[in-house]
């Protein structure tokens, strides 16, 4: 379906490059001299931020020495975010 919404519609407008430095030093890898589009690095973090706000990152990627039953059921199985498009774009950064 492409983007459906008028908030899809200008986040894909927000096409100008972004760098990638903080975003690679909160996450761990080397950024230094990356780029990303601006409109989908910011709603990846939207998107991150709030799975991991309500705690679905926890329960989807449990660490290695987590005790609680809860948790274990996602032991073992690969997280994987896709989509088309703008969709697609944000999977990737994801």
């Amino acid at each position: 379906m492409g983007s459906a919404t008028l908030e899809d519609m200008v986040t894909d407008m927000q096409f100008s490059p972004v760098r990638m430095d903080k975003v690679g030093m909160v996450c761990g890898f080397d950024a230094e001299g990356k780029f990303c589009h601006r409109g989908m690095l910011t709603k990846s973090k939207f998107i991150f931020n709030d799975l991991k706000r309500r705690g679905v990152l926890k329960l989807l990627l449990p660490l290695d020495d987590v005790v609680d039953e809860t948790e274990l059921h996602c032991r073992g199985f690969d997280l994987v975010f896709t989509g088309h498009s703008l969709g697609g774009g944000i999977a990737a950064i994801l």
